[in-house]
């Protein structure tokens, strides 16, 4: 084998070695110690600006793992913030809207993340897009995880609160076919027959 070939191939074993190490190990880490510092900093941000600018440098750094995680962990904390009892409507509906773009669609903990956010914003303020868009991720979740309990009774809290019987009584119906020692369902089933 001549000299140049050999070069050229202790050079891309080098430029593989090199990005094997940056994309497996250190954009990893400085993706999840950007959000770290996330967590840390969120304790002091005071205005939505700051908010979004610090979501940015953890959700915005690439790196093929951890993006996953990132997008869970910061699920927790925006429903944290959401879930406070003081009412900051357009502060709680930019924060949903800018993860919104992260979820993944095919991710069952994204999606119904992202139901229980709408979920939550229907409830505190009222707003029938964002029933909409709750219903709309449950119901996806439910094609992702038919079986999972916590889709099935969130659905079917869900539809109780809107006052929708037909759905509610859909809804209870299959969470007893898969458990039908639930009593507390039958009890519901029962009061719309």
């Amino acid at each position: 084998m001549n000299l140049f070939i050999k070069q050229f191939i202790i050079v891309i074993l080098l430029i593989t070695t090199f990005l094997a190490v940056y994309f497996g190990s250190i954009a990893p880490f400085v993706k999840a110690k950007s959000f770290i510092s996330l967590l840390i900093g969120i304790q002091n941000v005071t205005t939505l600006e700051g908010l979004t600018s610090l979501f940015d440098k953890s959700v915005k750094f690439y790196s093929p793992v951890g993006d996953e995680e990132t997008i869970k962990y910061l699920n927790d904390e925006v429903m944290k913030i959401i879930s406070q009892e003081e009412k900051h409507e357009i502060v709680d509906r930019t924060i949903v809207n800018y993860v919104e773009p992260y979820w993944q669609q095919n991710n069952i903990r994204h999606v119904l993340a992202a139901a229980q956010m709408y979920a939550f914003l229907w409830e505190k303020y009222g707003d029938e897009n964002a029933y909409l868009k709750a219903e709309n991720y449950y119901r996806k979740s439910l094609t992702i995880g038919p079986r999972l309990p916590w889709i099935l009774y969130n659905l079917f809290d869900l539809y109780q609160k809107k006052g929708y019987v037909e759905k509610t009584k859909e809804i209870g119906g299959l969470i007893l076919q898969y458990w039908p020692e639930d009593e507390k369902t039958k009890e519901v089933i029962n009061k719309y027959n």
